[in-house]
């Protein structure tokens, strides 16, 4: 990964920010005591289609200069109950809970008791030895070239609800292989922060829930913050989260939650009450120089390049400025913090339906109505670009994506028949989403050029082939992989390779050169199939996010 993400900052001008922040005490940040009737307006116009009677919605919170300026809830936290969403609502913030595992690491080392260079194996002994060191740093920067935890899990047929930490272990004690070397670049990594949180406990020899509470929570006067191992169902205290479904044209709200019972990667229930409180560690060392100094040091690869990543935190700049956020996803939830610390400027949003998109964005339009930023510079004309259709896929990793036209538009796909997202073309083959301006599509004949905020990638158009129907039949047949314990079986139907799944789902495969396959189950898979010398099938290596060349042998 270089460093040229967009907003085109590099290394050396974020590290200058950085010092700069940590050095001024931000006593040059614009002052504005609360939110004028028009920046009012616009507000509630970004969360307007969540903001309806019988409907879940969202809590927002803005801090300047740590004063709550403004304080409004979209929304119900219970539909049944009628109860509306508020600022000291208890709610799930899904990945947010990554920073305060990552503080909760900083701590240890503050107390010498953790260092950030020490083999994983020496905390984790059960985990395997690869043949290079993963240190407790590469966890932290999601860089450690695991393979995740949770994939490995659902890849052995397990739902959601036998997510937890003990199966996370299991399955990545069971691997011989990797998805790179740790440290050679970054791979976000849920079951890398299932393993921190077991250092954590572990080394503390204290619970998680009860490390945070005491070393954090607490401190910071966060009394209705805690994390928790599987969701409390029982608690009438938090604010549903409701699953979003559209049958023709009316809404239908189901209540959903992370079925599954581990923490660290997730697990943490706060309210926006809360989390404003937690904006001082920012600005002034509560917990240590050192400690927010860690916090804030982004991660380094192996040739020395710094990724935009720190202790659970993206830190990257926008607009020309410094910017450090997180969001979170999980079943009926979102999240998102953005924070500019140079004008000492936090967005806080928490939301109870899993429909709220672009939410990062839409905390960026937020910031600025009330800070100066940089806008980006618009094309003087759309180019007349050809977007070939089809599967790409990356290189490096083997992760794809499916890109389609409907309506003369191009779309991002899960499927020819699902999910799709439509992009617009921004000029010179720069396609965007609507309302997201960090994420960037570039289209060069054959190649994607991918960059997000936090990460960047280029995917290469694959060609599609036919097989005829005995070629699918000398692939059919089962195939086991020794790292998952489990056995996969691949079946002609209709002239189609199928892979039979949960022994529930037929799922159909598209072929492509090199004896490549995707097909389409919660994500888009890229299957595979080895031959021996003799040009004889004698495998299958699967990929996916977070995957890559898990093997499987021909029985």
């Amino acid at each position: 990964m270089k460093n040229n993400l967009p907003g085109n900052v590099n290394s050396r001008m974020i590290k200058g920010m950085l010092v700069l922040w940590l050095s001024t005490a931000i006593v040059n940040s614009q002052a504005f005591s609360q939110v004028t009737s028009a920046q009012g307006k616009q507000i509630d116009s970004l969360f307007s289609n969540w903001n309806k009677p019988n409907s879940p919605g969202m809590e927002v919170i803005i801090l300047h200069k740590g004063k709550v300026i403004w304080d409004r809830p979209y929304g119900l936290a219970n539909l049944e109950k009628q109860i509306p969403n508020s600022s000291n609502r208890k709610i799930w913030v899904a990945s947010v809970s990554k920073q305060f595992t990552a503080l909760s690491v900083l701590l240890l080392v503050a107390d010498q008791k953790i260092n950030l260079e020490d083999d994983i194996r020496k905390y984790l002994p059960e985990l395997p030895f690869f043949g290079d060191t993963i240190r407790v740093k590469n966890l932290l920067y999601h860089t450690s070239g695991l393979r995740d935890g949770f994939t490995l899990t659902a890849m052995s047929y397990k739902d959601e609800s036998q997510y937890s930490s003990e199966n996370v272990i299991k399955y990545l004690s069971m691997q011989k292989g990797r998805n790179f070397k740790p440290g050679e670049r970054f791979e976000y990594n849920n079951g890398g922060y299932v393993l921190l949180a077991q250092i954590i406990e572990r080394v503390s020899k204290m619970s998680l829930t009860d490390y945070t509470r005491q070393k954090i929570f607490k401190p910071l006067g966060m009394d209705q913050s805690r994390f928790v191992k599987g969701f409390p169902t029982d608690d009438s205290s938090i604010a549903l989260g409701y699953s979003v479904t559209n049958a023709a044209g009316t809404l239908k709200f189901e209540p959903a939650h992370f079925q599954g019972s581990s923490y660290g990667s997730t697990g943490l229930l706060t309210t926006a009450e809360d989390l404003a409180k937690y904006d001082l560690i920012f600005y002034e060392p509560v917990f240590g120089k050192k400690v927010q100094q860690l916090q804030l040091q982004r991660g380094k690869l192996n040739n020395g390049d710094y990724i935009p990543y720190g202790a659970g935190l993206e830190i990257e700049a926008f607009g020309g400025k410094l910017a450090i956020t997180h969001s979170g996803s999980d079943a009926g939830y979102k999240a998102e913090i953005v924070r500019f610390p140079g004008d000492r400027f936090t967005v806080i949003c928490l939301a109870n339906r899993e429909d709220v998109y672009s939410l990062t964005d839409k905390l960026f339009r937020i910031a600025a109505l009330f800070i100066k930023l940089q806008k980006k510079p618009t094309s003087a004309g759309k180019s007349a670009c050809i977007v070939k259709e089809g599967t790409y896929i990356n290189k490096t990793n083997l992760a794809a994506m499916r890109f389609v036209r409907r309506a003369g538009k191009v779309q991002l796909a899960a499927n020819k028949d699902g999910w799709y997202q439509t992009l617009l073309n921004n000029g010179t083959c720069d396609f965007g989403v609507e309302g997201i301006e960090t994420d960037h599509y570039i289209f060069k004949q054959t190649v994607i050029h991918f960059a997000t905020r936090a990460d960047k990638a280029t995917f290469h158009l694959i060609k599609a082939v036919s097989h005829s129907v005995n070629d699918v039949k000398i692939l059919a047949g089962k195939y086991y992989s020794d790292e998952l314990k489990v056995t996969y079986n691949f079946f002609e139907k209709e002239g189609l390779l199928h892979l039979k799944f949960f022994d529930a789902y037929d799922i159909p495969l598209t072929a492509y050169e090199g004896d490549l396959f995707s097909c389409d189950f919660i994500g888009t898979n890229i299957i595979h199939f080895a031959r021996d010398n003799n040009g004889n099938i004698n495998g299958m290596e699967f990929n996916r996010d977070g995957i890559y060349k898990l093997s499987f042998s021909r029985l």
